[in-house]
């Protein structure tokens, strides 16, 4: 066990102990009301009430310096469409005035044309009040460019609005001078009356002159209609409401019963010459098979059987040099000839046949499409008259509408009176409407400190983890076991074991090295466990560091990738193909050697094969522990790289058959109720926690421990810093 001991360097020590606290009675101050807001005015009653008081007189310097007395004088106007008289029944002059026609009028009161009539009908320019609104430049504009300015001036003043849901508006104008406020407020609601006689007058006008070139045009469309559909009705020989094609249409169906017949037929004589072309080949012309009614073959065979038999008894009694012999086989050569003969014309009586229903399908073919063309030549006639009367029908219905339309605008055009009444002028207003200097100042006390209190919070909220030594072991209860600062992007902490094992970094791992083992008592663990509370805290990172330290020093370390759905370990050493892994060796038998990586420490990598995203529990409890003991009794660290503990219940799994676990904690980074309930739900679990490291630490920052005087350490730890200073001197 000496390569045990190398490991702790602490034998005979004494176990530093930590007296466990009541995590419950620790919150983080986010997570309460009252004592965290009595807590936070004592630590920065300072910054609140310098913060508060600059804006608090700020504000009120600008409140009583900048905002002016104003006067508010408001008119009230209904909108009724029923004052048209050409509008219908009261009922529907009521439903057309809907909620977006309203907001229309709030518009129209509000809008520049409104504004420039108040400037002309008042005189406005002449009045100095007003003239000193204008621009420098504003002798050079013209008349109507310098009303144009001086409305939109007013336009600033004016608010019109919706007098809650009824069908009056409120408009409302405010000035310094009251009797000025109620003067505009009233001028502004007689040019939004006059401006609607006058559009709707001009706007009747327009359409009439439009309907009526309109109905010009719509008469000539109409006759140009009805004269291309009686044209084409006559070409085409269609009577109105009627169709041509009928003769066409009796001709085609009894025409396709009989290409469906001889299609048939010809199918069967394909069929029967086929087969007799296939005995041909196989058997020969002779094993052809007669033609339906057809004997004569049948009798030239049975012929041939006798001669066959004939044969036979004479070669069998006079030999085959008898006379005898010699005519039969004769009588044999000219009966097969004869069949022979007439299998030949069997055959060319079927691709007769064949030819002959060809043709005749052919020639239905023919006959049938020239059928269907002329048929389809009377469709398309029928559909252009249909297309043709609906055109007509389409702009005889659009001339009776312009029509009705175009006799609306003649009777609009001598209608000069506008859809709305005033149902109260603006009397001259007696107090101002902006808040009083009291009110003023209050607002801006109340604004102070809010902006106070937010700054207050802001810098409070910027304070997302834990940043001391004491922030952890007062949660946890477990001291810090060592502190690993935060490096360059493009330099991996667990690469610098390897790379600079002089430096920090390095230092930081053998430190934690020593305190797990030396926290876990007088019997050093075998197996320990790394985990953390959330993702992308630098467990896997640390795990690899360790791992690499504890193998550089000579123990006889293994490394396994526990986190099965990220394999952050594995995808580490780019060996994502490895077909088997810890997965493999556990579930399907696979010989553990052939799984194991390693690296040049003499480190050994147990991988995952493929990431596992089942959602069931992935690592076997009795299985992985089976493999545990085994480990036990070949390595002298196991070290496991467990996935997060909040969120997934694979490591809470895991983290139980383990000797030790370390639960990393990312400096200013994981929050405190995160890191207090990965710490209760490990030792719910009975899992042995031993203690916390931390990640990513600046190293100017009080969370690295008695390290936080970095400067004094260059020498002993080869800092680029330090080889500065030495190059330097050298």
């Amino acid at each position: 066990m000496s390569s045990s001991h190398r490991v702790d360097g602490s034998d005979g020590s004494e176990e530093a102990h930590f007296s466990p606290v009541d995590t419950t009675s620790y919150n983080h101050p986010l997570s309460s009301t009252v004592g965290y807001f009595l807590n936070l005015l004592k630590r920065r009653w300072l910054t609140l009430t310098l913060v508060s008081a600059v804006v608090f007189a700020l504000g009120a310097a600008a409140s009583l310096m900048l905002v002016t007395q104003t006067y508010q004088a408001t008119t009230k106007i209904r909108i009724d469409p029923t004052l048209n008289p050409l509008a219908g029944s009261y009922g529907e002059a009521r439903a057309s005035l809907t909620s977006e026609l309203i907001e229309t009028e709030i518009g129209v009161m509000g809008s520049l044309p409104v504004a420039e009539a108040v400037v002309a009908d008042l005189g406005l320019l002449d009045e100095p009040a007003y003239a000193s609104l204008l621009p420098e430049n504003a002798s050079t504009l013209s008349e109507a460019r310098q009303q144009s300015i001086l409305a939109e001036r007013l336009l600033a003043n004016v608010s019109p609005r919706r007098d809650r849901l009824s069908y009056a508006i409120l408009l409302r104008y405010e000035h310094e001078n009251p009797i000025e406020a109620a003067r505009l407020a009233n001028a502004f609601t007689e040019a939004y009356l006059d401006l609607k006689v006058s559009s709707s007058r001009q706007r009747a006008e327009q359409q009439a002159s439009f309907f009526e070139e309109r109905l010009e045009e719509l008469r000539e469309d109409v006759r140009e209609a009805n004269e291309r559909l009686t044209q084409y009705r006559a070409e085409a020989g269609i009577t109105e409401g009627g169709r041509t094609g009928t003769l066409t249409d009796e001709q085609v169906a009894p025409l396709v019963t009989q290409l469906a017949n001889a299609e048939a037929a010809q199918a069967t004589a394909q069929s029967a010459l086929q087969a007799a072309r296939r005995q041909v080949r196989l058997n020969g012309l002779n094993s052809i098979s007669p033609r339906t009614g057809a004997t004569v073959i049948e009798g030239m065979r049975a012929r041939r059987t006798e001669i066959l038999s004939n044969l036979a008894d004479v070669e069998s009694r006079y030999g085959e040099a008898h006379v005898q012999t010699r005519q039969a086989r004769e009588q044999l050569s000219s009966i097969n000839a004869q069949i022979e003969a007439e299998a030949r014309r069997i055959l060319e009586a079927l691709e007769s046949d064949v030819q002959a229903s060809s043709a005749r399908v052919q020639s239905l073919r023919r006959t049938l499409a020239s059928l269907e063309d002329e048929q389809e030549s009377n469709s398309r006639a029928a559909v252009i008259a249909d297309s043709l009367e609906r055109e007509a029908e389409a702009a005889n219905e659009a001339y009776r509408r312009i029509a009705q339309m175009s006799l609306e605008s003649t009777q609009g055009v001598q209608n000069s009176i506008a859809q709305a009444e005033i149902i109260e002028y603006a009397s001259i207003p007696e107090y101002p409407s902006t808040p009083s200097e009291k009110v003023l100042l209050f607002a801006s006390l109340l604004f102070a400190i809010g902006i106070g209190s937010g700054t207050v919070l802001t810098q409070e909220l910027l304070v997302t983890g834990p940043r001391t030594l004491a922030d952890v072991e007062q949660l946890l209860g477990h001291p810090v076991l060592a502190a690993v600062r935060r490096t360059p992007q493009k330099k991996s902490p667990s690469h610098m074991v390897i790379s600079d094992p002089a430096s920090d970094v390095a230092e930081a791992y053998r430190n934690a090295r020593t305190s797990i083992f030396k926290r876990a008592g007088n019997k050093p663990p075998r197996v320990v466990a790394i985990t953390s509370s959330l993702p992308n805290e630098g467990k896997t990172t640390t795990a690899l560091g360790l791992s690499r330290s504890l193998a550089k020093s000579g123990v006889r370390t293994i490394l396994i990738d526990c986190d099965l759905r990220k394999a952050g370990l594995t995808s580490s050493f780019k060996v994502d193909n490895h077909s088997i892994g810890i997965e493999e060796v556990l579930n399907d038998g696979a010989d553990l050697s052939d799984a194991l990586l390693s690296d040049r420490t003499g480190l050994h990598i147990l991988p995952v094969s493929k990431r596992n995203y089942s959602g069931q529990d992935i690592l076997d409890r009795d299985a992985f522990s089976r493999l545990l003991d085994s480990l036990r009794t070949n390595y002298e660290a196991v070290i496991l790289d467990l996935p997060p503990t909040l969120g997934l219940v694979d490591s809470r799994v895991t983290a139980s058959l383990a000797d030790a676990v370390v639960l990393v904690v990312r400096w200013s980074k994981t929050p405190f109720q995160a890191m207090r309930l990965a710490a209760e739900t490990l030792e719910r679990d009975e899992s042995n926690l031993v203690g916390a490291i931390y990640t990513f630490v600046d190293r100017r920052a009080e969370g690295m421990g008695s390290l936080s005087y970095w400067s004094y350490f260059d020498d002993y730890y080869m800092t680029e810093s330090a080889k500065g200073k030495r190059s330097a001197k050298s």
